[in-house]
């Protein structure tokens, strides 16, 4: 599941996303999806998406899954769900 104060960037798979709109996609997971920005911490969209934590994890997770967003550079998610920068 993401991580709430991690930053999580678009993929190439994600930006070509973006253009063509191919995979299924909730509006909240598109919405997300274009305001990743690899410099905010993803619950800083909680409110941009008009959604909860929980929900907002959910999404990001798929997009994760989907291998349209990804974890900022120089963040690791450890199993305990702690982030470390720089690691």
């Amino acid at each position: 599941m993401a991580d709430l104060r991690a930053a999580y960037v678009k993929t190439p798979a994600g930006l070509a996303e973006i253009r063509a709109h191919a995979r299924q996609l909730t509006r909240q997971q598109r919405n997300l999806l274009i305001l990743v920005d690899g410099r905010s911490e993803l619950g800083t969209f909680t409110r941009s998406i008009g959604c909860v934590p929980e929900e907002l994890r959910e999404h990001a997770g798929a997009l994760v899954q989907q291998g349209l967003i990804a974890l900022a550079d120089g963040q690791v998610e450890i199993e305990l769900g702690v982030l470390r920068s720089g690691v």
